[in-house]
């Protein structure tokens, strides 16, 4: 029997790449019941089996793993929607010499020869290569693996003020035709506690304005991104998101939220909890995937306290990290430790 809170990390992370290998392009739902199906009957409680597999699964895509692409077609042409694709085998060279490997080899577990995976370090949901005096770069280049630059793997929008945000955004609303009716529409009420993800999700009311939310799609498929204007409770319009392609629609609803609530005077937050030799970021609702990999890029993942999921930082990057925070995301500092966890 296992314990959920004790299932590794680094285990469930390698069923979930090698399940895609075999399944993708698929949605996330078909690998998702895989790798739940392979350990419900171990698992200690399995009702909470598929939150980890889908939160574990949501860090691969922010890491570059799986890739996320909006409105496919892939045997019917009548079925578009949101599908993952196993990434090509890459790396990224970080800042301090490690290489973080991405991507998912289909024909075997790893790409690399005995010599090279023998020194990976499985920590979390990366895989890494520690720094050697040897030219690692050269050597998974040769092998096909390919080089992702840090800038180009963690490019984000240009940086802009949270109304300008807004403001573009109600303009495509006001050209966008008429939604009608949307059954089941859930969205992100403004009237909710920030620190509680979760809980700031429901079914319109009577409120009036621009949100962000999301419909449902066709086939049992997971719903649809987008942002929503109300009036009184009833859909008027409603744009899909991403609006770019680059980008997946959940990313640029998160980085849209981050805009709404600054521009409410009701900012999210993050708090940062000192240690020995750096300190914890804890975040309590999502922030877009180019955001995470800043973090990734300087830290590492970390177990959540009271929150819905932490990075440690390292001492001497404290002060840039929080300053794109701040700039970049319109995050506010707040350290009360008796925040809900997210």
């Amino acid at each position: 029997m296992i314990m959920d809170n004790n299932l590794d990390d680094a285990l469930l992370a390698a069923l979930i790449r090698r399940a895609a290998g075999f399944l993708c392009p698929c949605s996330r739902a078909t690998v998702a019941a895989a790798v739940v199906e392979s350990l419900e009957f171990l698992a200690d409680t399995p009702e909470t089996l598929r939150e980890r597999v889908d939160a574990a699964t949501e860090t691969l895509i922010a890491f570059g793993d799986l890739l996320e692409l909006n409105q496919v077609t892939i045997d019917d042409p009548q079925a578009k929607g949101t599908w993952i694709f196993a990434a090509p085998p890459g790396f990224v060279k970080l800042r301090s010499g490690t290489v973080l490997l991405l991507g998912i080899s289909r024909d075997e577990s790893t790409p690399l020869p005995s010599e090279l995976s023998d020194q990976v370090i499985y920590h979390r949901f990366a895989r890494l290569l520690p720094a050697t005096g040897k030219d690692q770069a050269t050597a998974l280049a040769a092998l096909g693996l390919t080089a992702h630059t840090e800038e180009a793997w963690t490019r984000g929008p240009q940086p802009a003020t949270p109304q300008t945000l807004v403001e573009k955004l109600a303009r495509r609303l006001l050209s966008s035709p008429s939604s009608g009716e949307l059954p089941e529409l859930t969205f992100i009420r403004p009237d909710t506690d920030t620190t509680y993800y979760r809980g700031r999700w429901g079914a319109p009311r009577n409120e009036t304005g621009v949100f962000i939310g999301r419909r449902p799609q066709d086939f049992g498929r997971e719903g649809m991104w987008g942002v929503v204007q109300l009036a009184n409770g009833l859909p008027t319009k409603f744009l899909d998101l991403p609006t770019r392609s680059r980008w997946r629609g959940c990313d640029e609803a998160w980085y849209v939220q981050l805009a709404l609530d600054a521009t409410r005077r009701t900012p999210q937050k993050y708090r940062v909890r000192p240690t020995q030799d750096g300190s914890y970021f804890d975040f309590f609702s999502p922030i877009p995937s180019w955001a995470e990999r800043r973090l990734a890029i300087v830290g590492e993942l970390a177990p959540r306290a009271k929150c819905l999921f932490s990075y440690r930082v390292p001492q001497q990057e404290l002060k840039a990290q929080e300053e794109y925070l701040q700039k970049n995301l319109w995050l506010v500092r707040h350290d009360d430790k008796s925040e809900t966890e997210g």
